[in-house]
């Protein structure tokens, strides 16, 4: 799987977590009991934070990628690791800007 496919399904999966645990929807009293249960430094990857999500979940998404679909484990691999998550935070937190702030549009149109 290329370089980049790999960074948007970390994104997508990181998006969609954070928009399904978001106030009012179906996982907000599991990001909330998680919230309470973890540690900040681990309920952050996990839940908590979409910029923060990208070092958990990519890193779940890309070893899964490399050892089960790829099988191809280089020296350049962790190199390739690394990048993935730091390229999915940033798109991460530019996705979910996007979408809160289409979100405060719809809402201001509404209201008109």
């Amino acid at each position: 799987m290329s370089y980049f496919n790999i960074i948007l399904l970390i994104t997508c999966l990181c998006l969609g977590i954070r928009a399904i645990s978001d106030t009012g929807k179906l996982f907000e009293p599991l990001k909330d009991l998680l919230g309470k249960v973890l540690p900040m430094w681990l309920w952050m990857p996990v839940i908590g934070c979409v910029a923060c999500m990208s070092s958990f979940w990519g890193t779940i998404v890309f070893w899964t990628i490399e050892f089960h679909i790829d099988n191809i484990i280089n020296s350049l691999t962790i190199v390739k690791w690394i990048g993935c998550c730091f390229s999915a935070a940033f798109f991460n937190e530019m996705g979910w800007t996007v979408l809160m702030v289409l979100r405060e549009l719809v809402n201001v149109l509404m209201k008109k």
